[in-house]
C-alpha cells in the first residue's frame, strides 16, 4: 500500500473524529502477526495494516491526540462469525472518552 492510499484510507476512518484531540486518545486495532491481522482484515496482511496505521497515528497527532493500540488475537474470537469478527476489528478505530474525568 502507497503512503497516498493509506492516507486516504485514514482520512475515511478519522473523518467522524472531532478536529481538535487535545488530551484525548484514539484506539487502533493491532495485531501479533501476518495471520492474527488477516484472521480480522481477511483481504490485508500486517504490511497494509502497518501503513494504515502510520498514517492514522499521523492523523491523530496532527489533531493533537494520542494514540493507543488495542492488541487483537484470533483465540479471542474463535465463536463469533467472520462477519462480526471484522465489524468489531474496524470499530477499534475510534476516539476513547476523556481518560481525565
Amino acid at each position: 500500500m502507497s503512503w497516498t492510499d493509506a492516507r486516504k484510507y485514514v482520512a475515511g476512518i478519522v473523518a467522524p473524529f472531532p478536529k481538535d484531540l487535545s488530551g484525548r486518545i484514539a484506539s487502533y486495532p493491532d495485531f501479533e502477526s501476518d495471520g492474527d491481522c488477516r484472521f480480522f482484515f481477511p483481504n490485508h496482511g500486517l504490511s497494509w495494516h502497518r501503513a494504515v496505521i502510520r498514517a492514522y497515528r499521523r492523523a491523530i497527532r496532527q489533531r493533537g491526540g494520542r494514540c493507543a493500540p488495542v492488541m487483537m488475537r484470533p483465540i479471542d474470537f474463535g465463536a463469533f462469525d467472520q462477519a462480526s469478527v471484522i465489524r468489531f476489528a474496524q470499530a477499534q478505530f475510534r476516539v476513547l472518552d476523556d481518560p481525565t474525568t
